[in-house]
């Protein structure tokens, strides 16, 4: 076994090692999965000698994309450069580097949310909107569910050559929110400008419409692993199927239930029926939870196995170190009631940590599996 395996259980050593081909591992909470993703990237560069620059880890959060770095580097040393992003921060990358094919500018900024508030303002007033009757929220997620259709159409008229066509789209335009959409677009393009939404439609566009870059794109990642699987939409999953198909090393970590942005899109069927799409997939299960208590992973459990889908198993606590009475100390009471229902949480907590075990064993630090 190579040394960077050495700290992983026999189910995560297998995962990260098994590196070709696709694969899905459904990995409930606390089993470990992002020192996987982040073994499984260190064994691809330290022990293959892979090139950093052609392995791709995507996650949803700046925040894990930062931790998984900092585990690879000390894995592997400073001066490595893993590249682990957000699926926007992958995008963003990529714009940059191709848009001269888009005939956009190269120093394209990208919008904020306040941003997209601010441009959305003066155009309420232009288009004389009651805000009351269509409220800044409502406008947005009209537009972030225009620019989500799975056909991109609205990425052709933002780059049509002839200026004028947003306009002349926009008098087209029966309803309100469709002539504030085409007004909207007009404020992007002036300001030279993308938004979080455009990031991956535009690279999207670009890897359907242009054989050269999508070819180049292909050869260049050979590997493509994938954090949260669950909570992909069907445009972040055409991307992760368009960028992986030339190897065919696709690597998908996920819980379906741990879903949380069905609201945005996402379809956890894109995870469960994974193997459905690649039936030579080889599949992993991660139950031994490195995280909580026996009794909460019990409660857990009774509750979440009423849900109408099948298929889970419950988890294995591995944890011995920690009682209720010890979760509840690192905790502090709110001071004002600004946040009443958390200081009622933690004294139900607290009235049932005097009735835990009578033991009281330090608390220690236990590493995900």
């Amino acid at each position: 076994m190579h040394r960077l395996l050495t700290g992983l259980n026999l189910e995560q050593s297998q995962a990260a090692s098994l590196t070709e081909g696709y694969v899905r591992v459904l990995a409930g909470a606390g089993t470990g999965k992002t020192k996987t993703l982040t073994v499984r990237y260190a064994y691809l560069v330290g022990a293959l000698g892979i090139s950093p620059s052609a392995a791709l880890c995507v996650t949803f959060t700046n925040k894990a994309a930062n931790e998984m770095k900092k585990r690879i580097r000390a894995l592997l040393g400073d001066n490595v450069r893993p590249q682990v992003s957000t699926f926007h921060g992958f995008c963003c990358e990529f714009l940059h580097e191709e848009a001269a094919a888009l005939g956009i500018a190269t120093n394209f900024s990208l919008w904020s949310v306040q941003d997209v508030r601010d441009a959305l303002k003066p155009l309420y007033k232009e288009l004389r909107i009651n805000g009351r009757e269509l409220p800044l929220q409502d406008a947005w997620d009209y537009i972030d569910a225009r620019k989500s259709l799975i056909s991109l159409a609205y990425v052709d008229e933002f780059l049509a050559p002839d200026s004028k066509t947003l306009s002349e789209l926009e008098n087209i335009e029966q309803g309100i929110k469709g002539r504030l959409f085409y007004r909207y677009l007009q404020q992007q393009r002036m300001a030279s400008s993308l938004d979080f939404d455009d990031l991956i439609a535009f690279t999207l566009y670009l890897l359907r419409t242009n054989d050269e870059i999508r070819e180049r794109w292909q050869k260049r990642l050979q590997y493509l692993m994938v954090d949260e699987f669950q909570d992909i939409d069907a445009l972040q999953y055409e991307l992760c199927e368009c960028l992986s198909s030339r190897y065919g090393n696709l690597f998908s970590v996920g819980d379906p239930d741990q879903t949380i942005y069905s609201f945005r899109g996402a379809d956890v069927k894109l995870f469960t029926g994974f193997n459905a799409r690649h039936p030579q997939a080889k599949c992993f299960v991660f139950t031994k939870n490195y995280r909580s208590q026996k009794g909460i992973l019990e409660a857990a459990y009774a509750l979440i196995s009423h849900n109408r889908d099948t298929g889970r198993l419950p988890l294995e606590a591995q944890r011995k170190d920690i009682k209720m009475q010890d979760m509840v100390k690192i905790f502090n009471l709110p001071d004002s009631d600004d946040d009443e229902e958390l200081g009622d949480l933690l004294k139900i907590m607290q009235e049932h940590a005097r009735t835990d075990a009578l033991s009281k064993p330090e608390f220690t630090e236990v590493d995900e599996g």
